[in-house]
């Protein structure tokens, strides 16, 4: 953990040493003016990791104003650096011509316009990302196959995943996340993992809100990396408060000739292999692998039918929806892998760190299972 903060902390920090580059032009000289944006940038780099401390040491309300503050600036930082790299080298290139070429003179021409664009584009665009963030987006997908049973017609699955369900969490949108599950009248209900995260005494609350959703033929979860964190034991817990049946590398057969294997997260070193469990999965059971990282195990493709995956966010905020993409094989949407088997991984129902998204609006999905016909052979045509 201490050599995963040193690297947040240093890339964190030079994120804002690019950005106050890039709008160097507009920054005042004098000490007392450098020493007052020191003092307040280190401030707002520290800002999530004092917010975790009041958390942890149960000081809610000082952590929720830390944590605004700086999880909103840490949005804004983020879509900065899309216009501040590109500023950033302006200067620089500025820097070696007038250093080679002997014309000298301090700061860049239009280095003042180019500062103010950085700062009011970025402005608006994060803007626009906390308005992104709070409209979740609907995504509806069918699947036709042949092994559900006829009788069970179609059968829909509601999948959510990282809600991240903790300290800036208002109750408000999360009962407005239970009534729309509630209004898709899911079959199933499939929480792909990152519930909960935090520490705080009101997750144990607004897990409760989801008890209300009802889903005849069940509601499943699987651990993501942040119930590790959080502690397995209280997340089990809250998972189980909030009505959901947790599979930790197990699976259920349930109505209509359909399985569910659900698989810790690889976070935790104690987790059994699921290889067995699809193995052993009878050739017309529609199988449903429940895995919080959008991974594929290559060794089983062909022994699923459909792997449902989240933890990528798709990016959450642009442009690190690059890197994530580059990371992650399948880091958003509908994927056919061969073999039979396909991934659909979701964007992420809540958010994690800034309460905003830019590029990949979060989602609910609607995964509805059709039954395909057979295919009429020559002799059976009239």
């Amino acid at each position: 953990m201490s050599m995963f903060l040193l690297m947040f902390l240093l890339i964190y920090g030079g994120m804002h040493a690019v950005f106050l580059f890039a709008i160097k032009d507009l920054i005042p000289p004098g000490k007392l003016v450098h020493g007052i944006i020191f003092v307040t940038t280190l401030f707002l780099i520290l800002a999530p990791v004092i917010c975790r401390m009041l958390e942890h040491s149960g000081h809610d309300l000082a952590a929720s104003v830390i944590g605004y503050i700086g999880y909103y600036w840490m949005g804004f930082v983020l879509i900065s650096l899309t216009f501040s790299v590109p500023a950033s080298i302006y200067h620089i290139i500025i820097f070696v011509y007038k250093h080679f070429s002997g014309a000298g003179g301090s700061g860049s021409p239009s280095g003042g316009f180019i500062a103010y664009g950085v700062i009011f584009i970025s402005f608006w665009l994060s803007v626009w990302a906390v308005f992104e963030a709070s409209n979740i987006r609907i995504e509806h997908l069918t699947v036709e196959t042949e092994k559900i049973e006829s009788e069970a017609g179609r059968v829909r699955i509601v999948m959510i995943s990282d809600v991240h369900l903790g300290l800036l969490s208002r109750e408000s949108k999360i009962r407005e996340i239970v009534d729309q599950i509630q209004a898709l009248q899911p079959d199933i209900v499939i929480n792909a993992g990152d519930f909960i995260d935090g520490s705080t005494s009101h997750v144990e609350g607004l897990t409760r809100l989801f008890r209300v959703i009802d889903a005849p033929m069940g509601k499943f979860a699987v651990l993501g990396n942040h119930e590790f964190y959080r502690g397995t034991a209280l997340s089990v817990t809250n998972l189980r408060n909030a009505g959901f049946k947790v599979l930790r590398d197990e699976k259920i057969r349930i109505k209509g000739n359909i399985a569910v294997i659900g698989e810790d997260d690889r976070h935790y070193e104690n987790r059994k292999p699921i290889r067995p469990l699809l193995n052993n999965a009878p050739a017309d059971d529609f199988t449903i692998l429940i895995k919080h990282r959008p991974e594929v195990d290559e060794r089983l493709v062909g022994r699923f039918d459909l792997q449902l995956s989240g933890h990528s966010h798709g990016g959450q905020i642009f442009p690190f929806t690059i890197p994530v993409h580059m990371r992650y094989r399948y880091a958003r949407g509908y994927h056919e892998i061969g073999g039979g088997s396909a991934v659909y991984t979701s964007r992420g129902t809540g958010l994690w760190g800034p309460p905003m998204r830019l590029g990949s609006p979060p989602e609910i999905t609607i995964i509805d299972l059709e039954k395909k016909s057979s295919p009429v052979s020559p002799d059976e045509a009239p």
